[in-house]
């Protein structure tokens, strides 16, 4: 017998030393196959077990696991943040991962357009919005979904945290634990819970290891400027991972039962296990309640479940040259798939038994093994480290990497497999694996925490290249979700919400060069404040542009608005004419002197009026003179002074309120008293237009200053004569040449909540009509956002009989985000005044919840207030040229990945350069901005688009009008050529009119006909 052992082993041996190339790849294929026998339902393949809190899970083994969102990179990641990156993620390797008892798992994955799902979610507040305040707008809404359905790519990147009970190195502590639990719930009778979570097993004294390791991952993770990431509670990892299994089943809005949830007390089991019924059922059943079925076509493996065919390629062959994630990414950016980087700590210890037998076998002069030795080896190496070198020691990870793809066609899924694996093949050298044990098992590995290992090739690699590969380069959006979305370069989704709490203010700088996409983005901003999530109403936003652009939003708007509130939005093309007579010296009901805001408005208005035409500045000493100026021009028409009277016949309407009320009128009556007498009979809208006549206006301004009070302070010396007399020509002159801001107001927009006011008819020319178009914008901002500057302190300044009154105001309109846009604001050429009002703006616009948007064509019209309180800064139209980008990167601090961006990104209409500064640090991305068809026409500002557009709106529906519109003319000027087109055939009589008449006809008879 004993011979006969000697030869079986020398048999042995001897076929060892033959076959020992496959040996070890043998004994893997073995242990895959066994794994792939012995396992058979999806319950066998899930090692998640109970909920630990919100955001812990546990395992069968008593792991926990915790998940963490990675939103991407806060900063352009260029060279150099890819670096930075690397070293961080290998620091954090060295430190954290060379012990035991800690594993990660980072998955990606992304799908290329199918499912409108996660666009509905990111829109979702926004439709709700538009909803409750009124706006008929599904077409917009629909339309815009559909754009982004085309270019956006969806992407999510989640980090797997594990503490298994290693971390403890106390066995003896664990088993006590175990027991002391297992007596309480003896000595409570408790009964066996079967199948569903049992938070019996949970090993608290885990926690204390587990915990602050996820916080080192959070840290690494989540770093202001940097990268940007969260921690995911459970339900929402458990909606996840059901969503990714059952997608054509499961609604975003599913939630799992939880520990913590109100138990389900339901009857599965039909009182068989009444204690199973009442409690939380396992996780294995809420991530998947479908079978799933093994298919095996053409040498691949897949699973099919929910109607949807999964197939898993794994990576057989480490990298040689390890490359960047995007370098793989950009190869199959069309096709949907899930990748999952599976890091193991004491990546040494783990390979010891394939490193022994290797180490046996690789005296065979004829096998790979000794390659396989030698490399090994020289990752010890580098775990060790050479400090003679300057090498710091890198430590060696197990590492299992899977790719997932999946689609409703078999056939299509084989392809995407078969062009993952050619990626794969060109990523640094790697090699790919068609079938490696079980499908299941393969899949189920692949998907967020619900498995502890991969059946996958454990690959031994140095902590350094791991961190090269990772997906951790993405662009991040520091909003979840808003009413704007922008896209990334590749499609990734990155909203934006202008207004919204994620920022401490909201000051917002716009630079683009002609035709590079400023007004369709200004026009996508405001509104995305027309439908900002959370709105009860529409918002209080006034945009001051010297053109048409803004007409587009406003009609958007009004047309979608019910009938009897068409007056909540107005576009006002301003001339000049008592039509549009404003006083700028109108004061808040009841109150006879302004409060500061007002104040500091009205000394720099004045100070832009007496500054000389050509010129930036106004005379020294100036500002000094306006502010005593406004202040006795006050007093002087004031109950201390020489009130104005009233006299009848001035309003027509005023003087019908007076007979109808009863009024007692005199010839001493003075309009102040008016005004009291009518707030007492809740007349507040007649109170508002006497008090138009008991305040000053810019035709007693010239006597204010030929008063004592001015000519005492400032007349004493020949320089101060000489102030007041140029004030005095400046003044005289704007009266007689802007006749219409020196009347009371008959101008009231008092109802608008959404207003355009286009200066293009009064604006200046040259840089003389400089301080004319400076004054037309001051104008336009005090007559439409007057009340945006409503705060509780200005109380103590009103009669205590009108305090109420403002109180209640105060409150609401405080409680508002409220927007002001300044566009083409180079045309003030840097006067100094308007800058100083816009400043005011800028620097406390958050006291009154303002957010300030100034857009300009040059650079130099932003100055060091604006940019250095900016929260939002977007570049346009670089188009290569050195020149401005140099500009931009001295004006706005921009790292060397940002200027590389501008030179050669962004150069095309519609694609920009964002900076944000958020509560979490600052955010830089290239983005791009995406224009439906619908949204063309309705922003379109064309001649001959509003014409037809305003045609159609008076025959049919808004939104009926903008999808015939769409639907023939999709294309960006598509129209006016087509008009252009005609034209050239036209005959004598005929006209452009006749043209665009005859299109409208056509589509109105088209609508009619449905």
């Amino acid at each position: 017998m004993a011979i006969f052992w000697s030869l079986v082993c020398f048999s042995v041996f001897f076929v060892t030393i033959i076959f020992s190339k496959q040996m070890v790849n043998g004994i893997e294929v073995l242990a895959r196959w066994i794994s792939a026998f012995i396992k058979q339902d999806f319950s066998a393949y899930v090692d998640l077990d109970c909920s630990v809190n919100e955001r812990t899970l546990m395992r069968k083994d008593g792991t926990m696991v915790t998940a963490i969102e990675f939103h991407g990179s806060s900063q352009i990641f260029g060279a150099e943040e890819y670096r930075a990156m690397v070293n961080d993620v290998s620091a954090f390797i060295s430190n954290q991962m060379a012990g035991v008892g800690h594993d990660i798992q980072i998955v990606y994955q992304q799908d290329s357009g199918a499912e409108s799902a996660s666009i509905e979610k990111v829109l979702a507040r926004s439709r709700a919005t538009a909803e409750r305040i009124g706006l008929q707008v599904d077409d917009v809404m629909a339309a815009e979904e559909e754009v982004l359905r085309r270019v956006v790519v969806d992407e999510s990147i989640i980090v797997i945290v594990s503490t298994n009970l290693a971390a403890l190195g106390n066995p003896e502590l664990i088993m006590e634990e175990r027991k002391e639990r297992g007596d309480l719930a003896r000595a409570q009778k408790l009964p066996p819970l079967g199948f569903a979570q049992n938070p019996i097993r949970i090993v608290e004294q885990l926690m204390t290891k587990h915990e602050p390791f996820c916080d080192e991952v959070m840290a690494l993770f989540n770093r202001a400027g940097k990268m940007s990431a969260s921690y995911m509670d459970t339900h929402d990892l458990i909606s996840v991972v059901r969503r990714d299994i059952l997608p054509n089943s499961t609604s975003y809005r599913y939630r799992p039962c939880l520990p913590g949830d109100k138990p389900p007390a339901s009857t599965r089991n039909y009182g068989t296990r009444p204690w199973e019924d009442i409690y939380y059922p396992a996780i294995w059943t809420q991530a998947c309640n479908k079978p799933l079925e093994e298919i095996s076509k053409g040498g691949s493996e897949m699973v099919l479940v929910d109607g949807v065919y999964h197939g898993t390629v794994s990576i057989d062959l480490p990298p040689q040259s390890p490359e960047r994630f995007e370098n793989i990414m950009r190869r199959i950016r069309d096709l949907p798939f899930r990748v999952s980087f599976r890091l193991y700590n004491s990546g040494m210890s783990r390979f010891k038994l394939s490193h022994t037998l290797v180490q046996f076998l690789s005296f065979n002069p004829k096998s790979n093994n000794r390659a396989i030795k030698e490399a090994i080896e020289a990752i010890q190496e580098r775990e060790k480290g050479n400090e003679a070198r300057g090498e710091k020691p890198d430590p060696a990870l197990g590492l299992s990497v899977t790719f997932t793809t999946w689609g409703a066609e078999e056939k299509k899924v084989l392809r995407n497999m078969q062009t993952i694996s050619r990626a794969i093949q060109g990523w640094g050298g790697c090699d790919a694996m068609q079938g490696c044990g079980d499908p299941t098992d393969l899949f189920v590995s692949g998907l967020p925490a619900l498995s502890a290992t991969s059946p996958a090739r454990y690959m031994l690699q140095s902590g350094s290249d791991v961190a090269k590969m990772l997906p951790l380069g993405r662009p991040a959006s520091s909003w979840r979700d808003g009413a704007v979305v922008f896209t990334s370069e590749d499609g990734k989704m990155l909203p934006f919400q202008p207004g919204s709490g994620a920022q401490k203010a909201w000051v917002y700088l716009i630079f683009a060069t002609m035709g590079s996409g400023k007004s369709v983005l200004l026009n996508t901003i405001e509104w995305g404040m027309c439908v900002a999530p959370g709105l009860q109403k529409l918002p209080m936003l006034l945009v001051i542009d010297v053109g048409e652009s803004v007409s587009g939003l406003v009609s958007l708007v009004q047309s979608s608005l019910p009938s009897g509130r068409k007056d909540e939005v107005g576009y006002f093309k301003i001339k000049m004419s008592e039509e549009y007579a404003y006083n700028v010296f109108d004061l808040q009901l009841g109150f006879e002197f302004p409060h500061a805001r007002d104040r500091d408005f009205l000394r720099n208005f004045l100070s832009i009026i007496a500054t000389p035409a050509g010129q930036s500045q106004s005379a020294p000493m100036m500002s000094e003179l306006m502010s005593l100026v406004v202040d006795e021009a006050y007093l002087q028409k004031s109950t201390r002074g020489t009130p104005s009277r009233y006299q009848k016949g001035v309003s027509a309407e005023i003087d019908e309120v007076i007979a109808k009320e009863g009024l007692s009128i005199d010839s001493q009556t003075t309009w102040r008293e008016l005004t009291d007498d009518l707030f007492k009979r809740n007349r507040i809208k007649e109170a508002i237009m006497a008090q138009r006549y008991a305040v000053p206006t810019l035709q007693d301004i010239p006597s204010v200053l030929k008063s004592s009070t001015i000519n005492d302070l400032f007349g004493r010396t020949a320089e101060g004569k000489d102030l007041i007399d140029i004030a005095s020509v400046m003044i005289n002159t704007a009266i007689r040449d802007w006749s219409f801001l020196s009347l009371p107001t008959r101008w009231d927009i008092s109802n608008c909540r959404v207003v355009g006011i286009d200066l293009n008819d009064v604006k200046g020319h040259g840089a003389s009509g400089a301080k004319q178009t400076a004054v037309m914008y001051a104008f336009a901002q005090q007559s439409a956002a007057r009340n945006y500057y409503l705060h509780p302190d200005i109380l103590p300044l009103c009669p205590e009989e009108y305090r109420d009154y403002h109180r209640g105001r105060i409150e609401e309109i405080l409680a508002e985000v409220k927007g002001i846009v300044y566009d083409e604001f180079h045309n003030t050429a840097g006067i100094e005044g308007i800058r100083k009002i816009v400043s005011v703006d800028i620097r406390e616009g958050r006291k009154w919840n303002i957010m300030t948007t100034l857009s300009s064509q040059m650079l130099d019209d932003f100055d060091k207030d604006a940019i250095d309180n900016a929260t939002g800064i977007f570049i346009l139209g670089a188009n290569g040229n050195e020149g401005v980008v140099e500009k931009c990167r001295k004006t706005f601090g921009l790292s060397e990945s940002a200027v590389d961006a501008l030179r050669e990104k962004v150069v095309e209409p519609g694609v920009g350069l964002s900076i944000f500064s958020m509560k979490s640090g600052v955010n830089t991305q290239v983005f791009r901005n995406h224009l439906s068809p619908i949204k063309m026409w309705a922003f379109s500002t064309t001649a001959e688009d509003k014409a037809l557009r305003k045609l159609l709106y008076e025959a049919m529906p808004a939104s009926e009008a903008r999808k015939l519109l769409a639907k023939r003319f999709p294309k960006g000027g598509e129209f006016k050529a087509y008009v252009e087109s005609e034209r050239n055939n036209m005959t004598g009589n005929d006209d452009d009119g006749n043209v665009i008449r005859k299109v409208a006809n056509e589509m109105i008879a088209e609508y009619r006909s449905k």
